[in-house]
């Protein structure tokens, strides 16, 4: 039994020795593999090392060719840049800025070969596009400079690289384009414009472009060197297709819309040929549109405009076979005279009204909307005008286009006529009697389309229908009494609560629609207390905007139990009744004066 138990015991021992040799081979064998892992992950680490280390210096090394290489060293170093400028623009450009690039593409263009010249001119133009940062950047580094020399100097092809590049360095850079052109930039730019090739000529005009855009000293000092009408045959030079004609409008405009310009831009228009007249009234649009900063600009613009006796040329244009010229001449006088009483007593002396009549009944359908918007302005809050455009038929041809116009005709009909009946007795009673109010009430509440080939009510136009409704009622009891009759009160009602408000105006205008059918009218004012007009009025009138307040509380101190409802809603419930005049189409009330001026605007806004 001894003997036994010793043999087990040696076996017992024999197998723990050999577990603990294995467990110690199998650790050795870990920390091998583990070592030859950290020297694989090492090694991986300076070869990563080593290619950021290599790939940092490229560009710093292709910029060192560029400044010390051969020529043709040079040009392949820039085809490099390029590649990278392609793959990450941000990152190149930097890299390339921190390594001084940007001195040596100066350099190259002012100094270089012509093939250099190209490159880097072409260089700097990309690297203005990046950013603003790297964009500022070419600028400091001379990049104007160095263009408007290679524009000046360079050969034919280097000419036109430099003033594509120059566009772009100036491109949105209101202190580049200032730089630029005091450097001499439009020297070079607009002798290359009027006797260079034709790829030459594109891109002077767009580098042109772009140093006047948004830039009104710019302007005055391009359209200086001999008027307007050189640009004007430089854009259209360059226009073939279509939409080449309207891209040469709009650089025109670009070019020559400041208020200096105007007594020219009216001369081409009216003595020029088509195509000048055509840029001209482009010109002169985005100076009473787009151009002007703040409502003092724009009125300035207009009062230029009636100085120089533009709505004569802009009537004389308005009969001329071209038609796009009608439209356009039709557009520029409506926005001329908009809020402008002065303007539209000049435009009325020199026949305006007579020309958009006679655009309004014979012209085509874009033609009869601008004339229909311009006759809308012209009778805004003008009494002698609204007189003129009366007798001279202007209701009856107005109310047969929203019978029978088109979507967009019914919506300038309906502006039209809610300025020309506005406070206006006898207006109100001539356009009831051909009919006039259940077509506005049909159109509001979906019976009756506003276009054969959209059933659906168009958002932007029942606002302008509204507001016609309100002015033909507004004050006038008979009328009152057949808007109630043809269900004018829930069509108004409904508009009020579910109608789009802000741009729109819906809500507004419904408000203002709805109280003018209720004022002094009982029945009205029951139904639209039963319709639960009152409360939505009151809501409007808690939650709306600035105008829709203002005409919710017009309405609603029109009945009885409105006046209740908005007295419990005021802050402060001093009010008296409002007082509706009847010579303007303005409202008053005592609800302070911003709240006036807001109601004001729900019948004196104009359109363009």
């Amino acid at each position: 039994m001894g003997k036994k138990e010793d043999a087990a015991a040696a076996e017992a021992e024999e197998a723990r020795l050999a577990e603990e040799a294995a467990k110690a081979a199998a650790e050795a064998q870990a920390a091998k593999e583990a070592a030859e892992e950290a020297k694989r992950l090492a090694a991986e680490e300076e070869a990563v090392r080593l290619v950021r280390e290599a790939e940092d210096r490229i560009i710093p090394d292709l910029v060192e060719c560029m400044r010390t290489g051969p020529p043709v060293d040079t040009i392949k170093a820039g085809l490099g840049l390029a590649e990278h400028l392609a793959d990450d623009p941000e990152d190149a450009a930097l890299r390339l800025e921190r390594a001084g690039g940007l001195l040596v593409l100066v350099n190259l263009v002012k100094m270089g070969q012509p093939g250099q010249q190209e490159f880097a001119a072409k260089l700097l133009g990309t690297i203005a596009t990046v950013s603003k940062f790297r964009q500022a950047a070419a600028a400091k580094a001379g990049a104007l400079a160095g263009l408007i020399k290679l524009a000046t100097v360079g050969n034919k092809g280097n000419k036109e690289v430099a003033a594509r590049s120059l566009k772009l360095v100036v491109a949105g850079s209101e202190a580049n384009q200032t730089s630029a052109v005091a450097q001499g930039c439009l020297k070079p730019l607009v002798e290359l414009a009027k006797r260079g090739v034709v790829h030459q000529k594109n891109a002077a005009k767009d580098a042109l472009c772009q140093l006047a855009e948004k830039h009104a000293q710019n302007q005055t000092r391009i359209s200086g060197f001999e008027g307007v009408d050189w640009i004007a045959d430089i854009v259209l030079k360059t226009a073939g297709s279509p939409l080449a004609a309207f891209n040469s409008k709009v650089a025109f405009a670009m070019l020559v819309s400041t208020p200096a310009n105007i007594q020219s831009l009216l001369e081409l228009a009216e003595a020029g040929t088509e195509a000048q007249a055509g840029v001209a009234l482009r010109a002169l649009y985005e100076l009473l549109t787009s151009c002007p900063k703040d409502v003092v600009s724009k009125m300035s613009n207009q009062a230029e405009i009636g100085r120089w006796a533009g709505f004569t040329v802009l009537n004389s244009l308005t009969r001329v076979d071209n038609l796009m010229l009608r439209e356009t001449a039709a557009k520029v006088l409506g926005n001329a005279v908009a809020g402008h009483q002065n303007n539209k007593t000049l435009a009325a002396q020199e026949g305006s009204i007579a020309s958009m009549s006679e655009l309004m009944k014979k012209g085509t359908a874009k033609q009869k909307v601008y004339a229909l918007q311009a006759i809308g302005n012209l009778c805004a809050g003008h009494f002698d005008n609204q007189t003129e455009v009366f007798e001279a038929g202007g209701v009856d041809y107005i109310v047969e286009l929203l019978r029978f116009g088109r979507m967009e005709e019914k919506s300038a009909a309906s502006f039209a006529l809610a300025e020309l009946v506005a406070g206006r007795p006898e207006y109100q009673t001539r356009a009831a009697t051909l009919g006039i109010i259940p077509v506005l009430v049909d159109v509001l509440g979906g019976r009756l389309p506003l276009s054969s080939s959209a059933m659906s009510r168009a958002p932007a136009a029942l606002e302008k229908v509204a507001r016609a409704l309100g002015n033909v009622c507004a004050g006038h009891i008979e009328n009152q009494k057949e808007a109630f009759s043809v269900s004018g009160v829930p069509v108004l009602t409904e508009l009020v609560q579910a109608g789009r408000g802000g741009m729109y105006g819906q809500k507004a205008a419904a408000a203002y629609a709805l109280g003018s059918l209720s004022d002094n009218h009982h029945d009205a004012q029951k139904q639209s207390a039963k319709m639960l007009g009152v409360t939505s009025l009151r809501d409007l009138h808690r939650s709306g905007s600035l105008e829709e307040r203002s005409a919710a509380a017009l309405a609603l101190t029109r009945t009885k139990r409105g006046k209740t409802a908005l007295d419990a809603s005021l802050p402060c419930s001093r009010t008296s009744s409002p007082v509706m005049s009847r010579t303007m189409p303005v409202f008053r009330d005592t609800l302070g004066s911003s709240l006036r001026r807001s109601a004001s605007a729900v019948l004196t806004r104009s359109t363009t």
